[in-house]
């Protein structure tokens, strides 16, 4: 079983999901009965509800904060400051650092998505 995991914001309720079944387990799955899940308790998915907007609301500040930075460092190239190879350099930075915050909040949007699922 893979175990998933985030970058800490309180995302506590993150438990053991399955695993993309192979071939192999496929067939065993096949004709092995299945053990019903439990559903998840009410105060478990408020938690888990309100980890996510605490995830997003982080999320916001960051990338808000990366927009200022890139907002500056094109400021910083208009106004001769900086050359453009350092620019793009600095640039290329700043976009990595969106798509990580991006990535992290869309792995905790699809972790919650499967634990609401059951």
């Amino acid at each position: 079983e893979a175990v998933v995991s985030t970058q800490s914001t309180g995302s506590e309720w993150l438990e053991e999901v399955d695993s993309p079944p192979t071939l192999e387990r496929s067939r065993t799955m096949a004709s092995a009965p299945r053990a019903p899940r439990t559903p998840v308790s009410e105060n478990k998915m408020k938690k888990a509800q309100e980890d996510l907007v605490a995830s997003h609301q982080i999320h916001i500040s960051q990338v808000t904060n990366l927009c200022t930075m890139e907002a500056e460092l094109l400021q910083s190239y208009a106004d001769g400051h900086l050359e453009f190879g350092e620019y793009l350099k600095k640039l290329e930075t700043v976009l990595e650092s969106k798509n990580k915050c991006v990535e992290s909040l869309r792995a905790q949007v699809a972790c919650y998505s499967l634990r609401a699922a059951y």
